[in-house]
């Protein structure tokens, strides 16, 4: 709990997911614990998750259309 403009404000406990604040990097990007460095494949996700993006995940804009393509015309296949 924390006291904001005089009120007690109840702040939840972090999740299993998520990370310390002082992980975090003001652009994303995950601080090593131990060299204080960003660590390159690690990012924080919007909701303090620890999140890793390897080279082999990260597609074109192509390819991420090509696959919503893909999976709609699959689910209406189905549907």
């Amino acid at each position: 709990m924390i006291v904001r403009d005089g009120r007690e404000v109840l702040v939840p406990a972090p999740g299993p997911a998520e990370i310390p604040p002082t992980w975090h990097a003001p652009d994303g990007r995950v601080l090593d614990p131990v060299t204080g460095r960003p660590a390159a494949d690690w990012r924080v996700a919007t909701d303090g998750r620890l999140i890793l993006i390897t080279p082999f995940e990260q597609r074109s804009y192509d390819e991420l259309a090509a696959a919503r393509a893909e999976a709609l015309s699959e689910w209406e296949a189905v549907a």
